[in-house]
């Protein structure tokens, strides 16, 4: 299902969805990414712990010129660091939830 998509190792920031009213998703386990279609399950690991979590795409992003790979968040960004990190490290991949 995933091959045509491959894990992407970056830079993470967040974003406060909650402060715009057309998302209707607030404090969850959403990302925007732009490899990635909307509604896909991905795995988030922070590289320098190995802590993981999961998430799902809802919207499209970040833009490319910030050179970041994803933006999770604040509630996703928040379970693998402190918001005043404001950027960390990791690998981005498809959850394949069958296994």
């Amino acid at each position: 299902v995933f091959a045509d998509y491959q894990a992407h190792d970056g830079i993470a920031s967040y974003y406060n969805q909650s402060r715009y009213k057309y998302f209707n998703y607030k404090n969850g386990n959403f990302a925007a990414s732009r490899d990635y279609p909307k509604g896909t399950k991905l795995k988030v690991t922070r590289l320098n712990t190995g802590k993981s979590i999961i998430v799902t795409g809802n919207v499209y992003g970040p833009e490319l010129k910030t050179n970041r790979v994803i933006d999770l968040d604040t509630y996703a960004f928040k379970q693998l660091g402190s918001l005043g990190a404001g950027l960390i490290y990791v690998k981005v991949e498809p959850y394949d939830q069958s296994k």
